[in-house]
């Protein structure tokens, strides 16, 4: 099964690693990915700090309070924006891509 380092767009750092399942299970579209973000939560890899969240995030502009969002919280939307890019785009994530 594959798995899938998402970095911030612009300045390439990581964000996390994580599998396929995960992916999976955190990008249902059209549904609500909440719960299943929670349970992946602790059980996939954090490369980026908290500040490093909130600069990721912002480039959605989609979430006004980056700035009073703890760190669970931010984890779980970076969790979801990196499920869907990986189903999205796998060969573009995937830890085997050259």
């Amino acid at each position: 099964m594959r798995s899938y380092t998402h970095f911030d767009g612009s300045s390439g750092a990581p964000i996390v690693r994580l599998s396929q399942e995960a992916a999976d299970d955190c990008s249902a579209p059209g549904q609500d990915a909440s719960e299943s973000c929670a349970y992946w939560l602790s059980r996939v890899e954090w490369l980026a700090t908290a500040d490093t969240l909130r600069s990721h995030l912002r480039e959605y502009g989609a979430w006004d309070d980056l700035d009073t969002a703890d760190e669970d919280t931010l984890r779980s939307r970076a969790l979801w924006v990196a499920a869907c890019d990986c189903r999205e785009e796998p060969d573009l994530f995937a830890e085997d891509a050259a």
